[in-house]
């Protein structure tokens, strides 16, 4: 075998070893949480003075800046879901919560196979909600 099949025999390796193990994961629920301790305010006091203007402009413009960008994926139900929270904690910020509940379990190789066919119904599949200040 030259250096180059055995590139290649260890690059398929690990990918099978990798599919295998993704394979035996399943999602139950997921949920991350940021509880802010005046970290946005100070940023927002930063950007704001930054671009000379008010703290409310550097809010609406990075929420909506953001907004285009969730646009931009093609995925309507994710959009939805960020833009009310979004919106609530830039003007507010308490905390912001992003959480997976599905109905039941997902395999999570469904979750990957959606993410290359179909990932406008990645949000619904896994019970995608984001909150704020809850």
């Amino acid at each position: 075998m030259t250096d180059t099949e055995d590139d290649q025999n260890t690059k398929n390796a690990k990918y099978l070893l990798g599919l295998a193990f993704v394979q035996q994961l399943t999602l139950n629920s997921a949920q991350i949480r940021f509880d802010d301790a005046s970290f946005t305010n100070r940023a927002f006091d930063y950007m704001s003075k930054w671009d000379h203007v008010t703290r409310a402009q550097s809010a609406n413009s990075l929420a909506a800046e953001i907004l285009a960008s969730t646009a931009q994926l093609g995925i309507p139900d994710l959009r939805e879901a960020l833009s009310m929270a979004v919106v609530e904690y830039f003007n507010d910020p308490k905390s912001l919560t992003i959480s997976a509940t599905p109905a039941k379990p997902v395999p999570m190789s469904t979750v990957i196979e959606a993410a290359k066919n179909a990932r406008e119904s990645i949000p619904k599949m896994i019970g995608l909600k984001v909150t704020s200040n809850d």
